[in-house]
């Protein structure tokens, strides 16, 4: 193939297009996306025209894949051939024609163009492929680069999968170019999507577009929400946010993406009236009653969109988030049956895993001599017991391992095979939606688990019903009637709903996506410190001068409470009494004459008899 794409490159000139270009398109496409053409789903129409820049970065990208992961120098030549081609082209257009282009629904579609010139200018060190992943900068919309480096959230209505690639992109830059603000938009990007433009399952786009901040049930019932593209792009971004700041937060949100979302679309069980081939859903809808029939891709090789395209490369890419290293340090960041040879390092690394269907999970070290090799494993934000840790079948102690945080094996010299096992307790828990307390999902870990159902309202799901099957990820409820579970990707054929209402919902149940105040963290409640047995969800927020706690349901009776916060080295620096008054969900706790300094704090709380902890971080 390399060598026919080779061939059609230099022949380019003879044929009638320009010096090194190589596309699936008349080079005209460009000269009319260059000229104000924009998409109107009619190509025949020559005033019309639909993301050639994006086609173009396929190639690319695939030609740089084949460098960088099999050495091919071939590939590599042709793929600086195509961006001297672009570099030419662009270097002559205006600023004010790039933007125009570049913020035009889907005709100024460009994938992650920028991403791959930055890696390339990476590989050759030439200035202008540098230079040339510059000219991709969107500079004058409400998403534009500087807006997003200042924190600024216009996604309102802007097409998700033409931006987030487009970020992806923006970190590569960083990368070639150490500017700031392209890594500060991709971080604040990141945190605007996670916080304030998510469903439980991925980001919240409906028609493609991403909508108004903090409004999560207006669209539930929105037919054609979830872009897959979109889910995998962020999934990506995650990932490489991660590989620059190892964050779990970022491996949290790729589980939750990946296990949910994309693993969901995939027809595994004949969902489509044909079984010719795996089709991917474009689209994955929330809504109650869904069915993902209809998103099934019917006709492959006619209608090949961009989600066919990655609902066939992401299931590939698994094992790009598995493992991660920062000098000698391992990092353990999904459960996922997998072989790690680690050459630089001289160690072999097998993990066996039956999860999401089994809490346990296997790492066998194998090392070629003594390896001196912390290791490094992500407690996943839906930990709600203990974490338990066996080193060749002698359990470990570790002290507190919190949620969403990283913990880090005792045992760093490895010089014998070693076998660690590992018991992460998967628990019901009930995840409210941003803007409605009464409307969530409920999850098992990190599985979404759907009601099996075909009404088009909520059902009011009693939560003291819910009960698992003991061998499989089968659960039953009763809402008015008894109603079959199931984590979101065993669903194919079946109606399903991916949001309810509950009832009679325990302390335990009661969860948090992540807070959505800029200075107020969620307290995230977890299990084992100072040896308490028990654990319920609860939600505590903090700054420097107040505490508040929140009960999803009203105090029935009053209640005493008692707060004790410790500091990082575990210093009491504060024991606040409290009351819970009958009718009331919240209670504050007045830090007064001291402010506290930023930082991660403990609170120790007593209600009653009941005793809670959480682990609380304190900013300015």
């Amino acid at each position: 193939m390399l060598r026919v794409l080779d061939t059609c490159q230099k022949r380019a000139v003879t044929a009638g297009f320009s010096a090194g270009y190589l596309g699936g398109l008349p080079e005209s496409r460009f000269d009319v996306l260059q000229n104000g053409g924009t998409y109107c789903g009619e190509e025949s129409n020559p005033d019309c025209v639909w993301a050639p820049w994006y086609t173009q970065h396929k190639i690319f990208a695939g030609l740089l894949d084949c460098y960088t992961c099999l050495g091919d120098t071939l590939a590599l030549t042709i793929a600086k051939g195509m961006a001297d081609w672009a570099y030419t082209r662009l270097g002559k257009v205006s600023a004010s024609t790039l933007q125009s282009m570049w913020t035009r629904y889907l005709a100024g579609e460009y994938g992650g163009y920028n991403e791959s010139a930055a890696e390339l200018y990476m590989i050759t060190q030439t200035a202008n492929y540098r230079s040339l992943g510059a000219l991709f900068d969107e500079t004058t919309s409400g998403v534009s680069l500087g807006k997003l480096a200042a924190n600024t959230d216009g996604l309102n209505s802007q097409h998700a999968n033409q931006l987030i690639p487009r970020i992806v992109g923006y970190l590569r830059m960083y990368d070639a170019t150490g500017t700031a603000n392209y890594l500060n938009a991709a971080v604040n990007f990141w945190n605007m999507v996670v916080l304030h433009h998510t469903f439980r399952i991925s980001p919240l786009n409906t028609g493609e577009m991403f909508r108004a901040a903090d409004q999560e049930t207006a669209h539930i019932s929105t037919d054609r929400v979830c872009e897959n593209c979109a889910g995998y792009n962020i999934s990506k971004l995650s990932k490489d946010l991660f590989l620059h700041d190892p964050q779990a937060k970022y491996m949290d949100y790729w589980e939750r993406v990946n296990i949910n979302h994309l693993l969901s679309n995939a027809n595994v069980a004949g969902a489509s009236a044909s079984a010719r081939v795996p089709y991917a859903c474009y689209m994955t809808d929330v809504m109650c009653g869904a069915d993902k029939n209809h998103e099934y891709n019917t006709n492959d090789y006619n209608d090949y969109t961009c989600c066919n395209g990655t609902g066939l490369e992401q299931h590939l890419m698994y094992n790009k988030a598995i493992y991660a290293s920062r000098g000698d340090t391992l990092y353990v960041n999904q459960f996922i049956a997998s072989r790690l040879n680690w050459t630089e390092r001289n160690v072999m690394v097998k993990m066996e895993t039956r999860y999401p269907e089994s809490d346990t999970i296997t790492l066998t070290i194998t090392p070629t001599g003594a390896v001196n090799m912390p290791v490094k494993v992500r407690a996943p934000w839906w930990v709600r017991r203990s974490v338990e840790i066996y080193v060749d079948g002698v359990q470990k102690h570790m002290g507190a391992i919190h949620p969403s945080s990283y913990f880090t094996l005792r045992q760093t010299v490895f010089s014998a095979p070693t076998v660690i096992t590992l018991v992460v307790p998967q628990t019901l828990r009930f995840e409210r939606s941003m803007d409605d307390a009464n409307i969530g999902s409920v999850f098992y870990g990190a599985n979404c688990i759907v009601e099996v159902t075909s009404s088009s309202s909520y059902l009011t799901l009693a939560a003291n019903t819910v009960t698992k099957n003991e061998s499989s990820l089968q659960f039953t409820g009763t809402a008015g009637s008894s109603v079959s579970m199931l984590p979101f990707y065993k669903i194919a054929a079946n109606r399903y709903s991916t949001y309810t209402k509950i009832s009679g919902m325990p302390l335990t149940w009661q969860d948090t996506i992540m807070d959505t105040q800029d200075d107020w963290v969620a307290g995230v409640v977890q299990n084992g410190l100072s040896g308490v047995p028990a654990i319920a969800g609860l939600m505590l927020r903090m700054n420097s001068s107040r505490i508040t706690l929140t009960f999803n349901a009203p105090f029935a009776n009053g209640n005493h409470l008692l707060l004790d916060l410790f500091n990082a080295a575990g210093v009491r620096v504060a024991s606040l009494p409290g009351k819970g008054n009958t009718g009331e969900r919240q209670v504050s706790f007045i830090l007064s004459g001291q402010a506290l300094s930023p930082g991660l704090y403990c609170a120790d709380l007593k209600i009653g008899a009941e005793r809670y902890l959480a682990r609380l971080l304190c900013q300015q």
